[in-house]
């Protein structure tokens, strides 16, 4: 069975491991992308070696999943510098009629995951429908 995504727990680094086919080097190759902890994003927030960073992740990911995934062909360090949720709302989203109807989601929405973003869409789509009708 071939893997697609590994959410790696109680670990310092590493947070979520997983292959985007919809991002492709060439036609044959997916793109491994690797997501940090809150912490160690923290701890590497203002470096200015994001390369350095990027190998430090891809070290730990030999480490937990497979020990060729040290040696990218290729490494590209994407930072959301504004991206951390400090208090998450208890709510899956949050809706809206004044001034003008909106719905707003994200994972500030029921937790700081990928899982509670996803989560949050859906119910986000829920309650746009419900305003559709």
């Amino acid at each position: 069975m071939e893997w697609r995504a590994l959410t790696v727990e109680d670990d310092p680094v590493l947070r979520w491991v997983g292959l985007d086919s919809s991002k492709r080097v060439n036609a044959n190759q997916p793109v491994l992308v690797l997501h940090s902890t809150p912490a160690f994003a923290q701890e590497f927030f203002e470096a200015e070696d994001l390369q350095a960073v990027g190998q430090k992740m891809l070290d730990r990911a030999a480490e937990k999943v497979l020990p060729w995934l040290d040696r990218p062909e290729l490494l590209q360090v994407h930072r959301w510098r504004y991206a951390f949720v400090n208090r998450e709302l208890k709510e899956t989203c949050l809706v809206s009629a004044v001034p003008l109807p909106i719905v707003c989601c994200g994972e500030w929405c029921g937790g700081r995951t990928v899982e509670a973003a996803l989560a949050s869409g859906m119910a986000a789509a829920i309650e746009v429908g419900k305003l559709l009708k």
